[in-house]
């Protein structure tokens, strides 16, 4: 599925909606603040960690252990599915 095809009316709570997501994406929330995300190859995983918040930047607070200097692909999945949840369910 496609991040827009998962609504509210699907989900009786944000976290079961957000865990239906991650799931679908091959994601593992394996802490508050820490996900396992598949590389694009099937060959890797990567660790997604959240390292705090400010109001000016929220996406250089994530940390990848890719190799990218960026951000990167797997903190881009991690977060769509964030605020995709957060969208939904009028969270900030």
């Amino acid at each position: 599925m496609k991040l827009a095809d998962y609504t509210i009316d699907d989900f009786r709570t944000s976290d079961e909606m957000e865990r239906a997501m991650f799931a679908d994406a091959g994601i593992e929330k394996t802490s508050e603040t820490e996900y396992r995300v598949p590389s694009s190859s099937g060959r890797g995983v990567y660790t997604v960690k959240f390292e705090g918040r400010t109001e000016d930047d929220f996406a250089t607070l994530w940390e990848c252990s890719c190799p990218a200097f960026k951000i990167c692909k797997h903190v881009r999945q991690v977060t769509d599915i964030i605020d995709h949840v957060s969208d939904q369910y009028g969270m900030d």
